[in-house]
């Protein structure tokens, strides 16, 4: 919920449309440092301009769950960044 809370908050971001993707991705990875979130790595953002400037986050987490036994969590949003 966390991430997903994030990449909304920046989509409503003022002048996002006209940021480099630098300056999105540290303006998100602030809002993780302040949601706690900590299992999103700076590679499992990607930006693209194809059909209009976007940012995707994908990203799987696996943890033990009882001796070999895990559970695995996929994550995977696109939000549009072009000011709309």
């Amino acid at each position: 919920y966390a991430v997903s809370s994030a990449m909304n908050a920046m989509q409503q971001e003022p002048g996002v449309a006209a940021m480099q993707p630098q300056r999105v991705e540290e303006l998100l990875f602030r809002k993780f440092y302040i949601s706690y979130v900590d299992s999103v790595r700076r590679e499992d953002v990607n930006f693209s301009r194809k059909g209009g400037y976007k940012m995707r986050v994908k990203y799987e987490v696996r943890e033990n769950l009882i001796a070999n036994l895990d559970f695995v969590a996929k994550f995977e949003k696109t939000v549009s960044l072009d000011g709309r």
